[in-house]
């Protein structure tokens, strides 16, 4: 039962970060904005290991990419690594440290971003590198960062109160 209520709880909370990125933030946040998505993996990663980060990431990947409607299956995938990796980290460091949070946020950026850039020249995309960097990826590293570290502790009170 206890596990019902663990993945209902992320279902609401990744349908509720959809409908916050494309209601709120995307008309607040003209051009670059955060990834509403890429933080509740994370965070879900930092939280429950890497493998819950992985699967969390391949759900939440395949969201976006059906939403979204590009590259089917390089976001799931993208996603899927990034949550891995936060789970791993979320082993080796103490993820209740305030900080861990914000920093995990823009490293699980880098990584998605570079993931998803390097599957996309796989395929034949071309990306302006030095553009994407300075436009993209810079900008992207501090709001999820941000982002992340300020959602990390509402979630994990939803966790501790599931628990």
């Amino acid at each position: 039962m206890w596990l019902v209520r663990k993945l209902l709880a992320v279902v609401v909370g990744f349908m509720l970060a959809l409908v916050i990125q494309t209601a709120l933030i995307n008309r607040w946040f003209p051009g670059v904005h955060p990834d509403m998505m890429l933080s509740m993996v994370t965070i879900v990663g930092l939280i429950g290991g890497p493998w819950t980060g992985a699967f969390a990431g391949i759900a939440g990947g395949l969201l976006v990419d059906l939403l979204g409607g590009r590259l089917l299956g390089l976001g799931a995938l993208s996603f899927c690594a990034t949550g891995a990796l936060a789970g791993w980290l979320g082993q080796g460091l103490f993820r209740e440290n305030r900080v861990v949070p914000f920093l995990a946020g823009a490293v699980a950026t880098i990584v998605y971003h570079v993931l998803f850039i390097l599957g996309a020249l796989a395929f034949g995309v071309t990306i302006p590198l030095g553009e994407t960097l300075v436009r993209l990826l810079l900008p992207s590293i501090c709001y999820n960062g941000l982002l992340t570290g300020l959602l990390f502790p509402v979630v994990y009170k939803v966790k501790k109160r599931l628990d």
